[in-house]
């Protein structure tokens, strides 16, 4: 029985040496940071960013740790070209990255991490007139709804972040929507610092 266990115990060893050796280095340093989902507004005027762990080692694997849900909420009113108020907005809700999976990549001699990531907008958007009779804020008219519950998924596919950019300020990636009154801007930005190994 002790022969059994100390040979099983030298193949396991055997094959576990001979596993690290079939992995190639291709990296000079191992990496560790971030990636971030940012959403924010024109109007109401707010930004809510969320964050997910990345590591990445000497063999091109690339890790993803937890991410923690944010919050956000904005309130803003809209005057027209004569500086009255016309419509007074407010909404609330919360991002988070709900996944992400990534590789390394060379291309023409630079370093890239190539990563699949998906992110959910949940909200609800509240919407008042300005009633001048009265000279307050009023629901809108019949047949629209006062309070709008929304939910989005933001996925690109794959998206192509440069180690050496994430390394000085940041590797973006970012879509800015036009909206009625301002821009939605969605987007990803990679952090990677060197750590040892």
């Amino acid at each position: 029985m002790k022969k059994i266990i100390i040979t099983n115990l030298l193949i396991f060893i055997i094959l576990s040496v001979s596993c690290k050796k079939d992995k190639k280095i291709v990296l000079a340093h191992q990496y560790s940071g971030s990636i971030t989902y940012e959403y924010s507004r024109d109007f109401p005027d707010f930004s809510c960013v969320v964050g997910m762990p990345v590591f990445l080692d000497n063999y091109g694997t690339v890790t993803f740790g937890d991410s923690v849900a944010n919050s956000f909420e904005g309130e803003d009113i809209y005057y027209d070209g004569l500086g009255t108020p016309s419509l007074k907005m407010r909404v609330i809700g919360g991002i988070d990255l709900i996944s992400a999976i990534g590789q390394y990549q060379k291309m023409d001699n630079n370093d890239y991490l190539i990563v699949s990531v998906s992110a959910r907008t949940t909200g609800t958007k509240f919407v008042w007139n300005w009633d001048a009779e009265t000279q307050t804020w009023a629901q809108p008219s019949t047949g629209y709804k006062t309070a709008i519950n929304y939910v989005d998924t933001y996925a690109k596919g794959q998206l192509m972040f440069s180690i050496a950019e994430a390394c000085l300020n940041g590797s973006s990636i970012k879509d800015t929507v036009a909206d009625v009154h301002g821009n939605f801007i969605y987007g990803y930005t990679l952090h990677l610092m060197e750590s040892s190994n």
